[in-house]
């Protein structure tokens, strides 16, 4: 489902750029970019792959986070459980 996903948005950019390319509305920034430096582009690319780093790191920090959360209740409730047959020997509920 990932992979799908990722590969329609990546269609989709492509015929979006497409598009304006056959509509001559890249020229001007085509033009623009040639004239730059070329430790630019290394600038651009390092800003756009700790921009994908910082989106993928931080999903998968949201899912440990989410998973130490789970276990510290599940460690919580069972402490209760505890405490709760206890203070009541006699009562034999879970």
């Amino acid at each position: 489902m990932k992979n799908t996903k990722r590969s329609l948005i990546i269609i989709a950019l492509i015929m979006f750029v497409f598009i304006l390319q056959q509509l001559h509305l890249l020229s001007g920034i085509i033009s623009h970019l040639e004239s730059l430096p070329w430790w630019m582009y290394l600038v651009f690319l390092g800003i756009l792959i700790s921009a994908y780093q910082f989106l993928t790191l931080s999903k998968e920090d949201k899912e440990v986070d989410q998973q130490w959360i789970e276990e510290q209740g599940e460690v919580f409730i069972k402490r209760m459980r505890e405490e709760k047959k206890r203070r009541h020997p006699n009562n034999n509920e879970a």
